[in-house]
C-alpha cells in the first residue's frame, strides 16, 4: 500500500513540475524499510528507527532532508487514506 501512496504522490508532484529525483529516492528508500517492518502506513515509531539507521541518532537529527520529505509525503496520504487512531 506505501508503494502506491508514494507512486501516486511523485506522479502529482511530476505532473506540477517537480523532479524529485533525491525525493523518490528517500521515500523508497523509506518505502522498503517500512514494507520489512509490516506497516501500511506511515508510522513514526518506523519512520525514527529507519531515520537512524546506519548512522549516529545525532547525525539523524541533522540531516533534515529525509525527515521533511516524509512528513510532506505524510501529510498528502493522509488525503488518501489515514490509519484508524493514528496522527
Amino acid at each position: 500500500m506505501l508503494t502506491q501512496a508514494v507512486d501516486a504522490y511523485l506522479a502529482i508532484r511530476r505532473a506540477a513540475g517537480f523532479q524529485l529525483n533525491e525525493t523518490e529516492r528517500i521515500l523508497r528508500d523509506f518505502v522498503a524499510f517500512a514494507d520489512a517492518a509490516n506497516d501500511t502506513f506511515i508510522r513514526t515509531p518506523t519512520v525514527l528507527a529507519w531515520a537512524v539507521k546506519g548512522r549516529s541518532p545525532q547525525a539523524a537529527l541533522t540531516h533534515e532532508r529525509p525527515g521533511r520529505t516524509i512528513a510532506g509525503c505524510r501529510c498528502h496520504f493522509r488525503g488518501w487514506k489515514q490509519a484508524p487512531g493514528r496522527g
